[in-house]
């Protein structure tokens, strides 16, 4: 039987900008759970929907304005075996094929043997947890993200990464921003652009400055136009 699960976020407010905290504090952000076991689901082209996976006990953290979530009762709901060395200050992460190690204090993130990145911060220690950056799900994991409606939810779903130079940021009357990246700093080429649409359900790990590189988590569609354009879950 699978389990799905809508982590509902209380008094967690996502911004379209920053927000301004203490460096040294950690907001722990407390959720609530449902919880329901349901058989495996299937669309109209017999393909099956993908799994949601629940958790006992979730909290978001905010830390100098990123939105981080703890390792081990996360992953181990879903299937993961989590392993701390206490010698070298690592965790080894690992499920079936996949595997990859993480180091406390270290912004190095690797999958399985691909060349180590760096995400918005590196994994650190708070009351005897490990907390890592949300998009570590998407960039190790190859894990799903969904936001709506201050709920939630990981998933097996395909998301798409984006990486690029900010070209242009507008912000509408909701205070909302729409940002054009470019895949190169020097050109305005409409085929290396694209435009992120963002909301209040959009979670930004990174501030967000005309020049600046960032990363972006979004659904796998995007528009046929020129610049495309998509919707933007997670910025880093």
């Amino acid at each position: 039987m699978k389990k799905i699960i809508s982590l509902v976020v209380i008094s967690l407010i996502i911004m379209t900008g920053v927000i301004s905290f203490a460096d040294d504090n950690i907001y722990p952000m407390p959720v609530l759970i449902s919880e329901k076991a349901v058989p495996m689901l299937y669309d109209l082209n017999d393909n099956p929907i993908p799994e949601l996976y629940d958790e006992n006990s979730l909290e978001l953290n905010i830390k100098n304005n990123i939105t981080m979530i703890p390792l081990r009762s996360t992953l181990e709901d879903m299937g993961y075996t989590v392993k701390w060395n206490d010698e070298n200050r690592t965790v080894e992460i690992n499920k079936g094929a996949q595997y990859t190690m993480i180091s406390i204090d270290k912004n190095s993130y690797f999958k399985n043997k691909m060349a180590p990145i760096s995400l918005s911060c590196a994994p650190i220690i708070v009351n005897d947890k490990t907390l890592l950056p949300i998009e570590f799900f998407t960039e190790i994991l190859n894990k799903g993200i969904n936001i709506e409606n201050g709920e939630i939810s990981v998933t097996d779903e395909e998301m798409a990464i984006h990486s690029g130079y900010v070209k242009e940021i507008t912000i509408n009357e909701k205070g909302n921003k729409t940002i054009t990246i470019s895949s190169k700093i020097d050109t305005n080429e409409l085929m290396d652009q694209i435009i992120i649409h963002t909301d209040e359900n959009t979670i930004f790990n990174k501030n967000v400055i005309k020049g600046g590189f960032i990363n972006v988590i979004s659904p796998p569609i995007m528009t046929m136009s020129f610049p495309a354009q998509t919707y933007g879950t997670v910025i880093y």
